[in-house]
């Protein structure tokens, strides 16, 4: 119970919703462009409206060594500000789980140096805001 003229304030937080146990992955990398330069990716066919970060798990291989896969927010620009996946052997995957901002239309960025020889990217879960 509340003492007399007490109130407290509960600042946000963010509840973690799973994607639950999904049969298949959500996104290959035809559905990419590789050309080094930072690009929008739109992920509101599989993210609810709301949504703040996305849980993926990325599955990489590169033809090359050191090819970078970057994310970031959608509209960021500072360096500092991203995920970035390397590669440093040729032929060998790589996993990664990422959580990513994004934006209120559930777009991020991405940036890939060259295309991969294997990408699949499944979708684990996202964020929502609580007040």
């Amino acid at each position: 119970m509340w003492a007399s003229g007490t109130k407290i304030a509960v600042p946000t937080s963010n509840l973690y919703v799973s994607a639950g146990d999904k049969a298949a992955v959500d996104y290959v990398f035809t559905d990419f462009t590789w050309n080094n330069t930072w690009l929008e990716f739109d992920m509101s066919n599989e993210v609810p409206a709301g949504a703040t970060r996305v849980h993926i798990n990325v599955m990489h291989t590169s033809g090359g060594v050191v090819n970078d896969l970057e994310f970031r927010k959608n509209g960021y620009s500072n360096e500092v500000n991203r995920a970035v996946l390397n590669t440093f052997t040729a032929g060998i995957p790589a996993y990664f789980d990422l959580f990513i901002e994004i934006d209120a239309d559930r777009k991020f960025e991405y940036r890939g140096e060259a295309t991969p020889s294997w990408l699949e990217i499944v979708v684990k879960g996202w964020e929502i805001e609580v007040p």
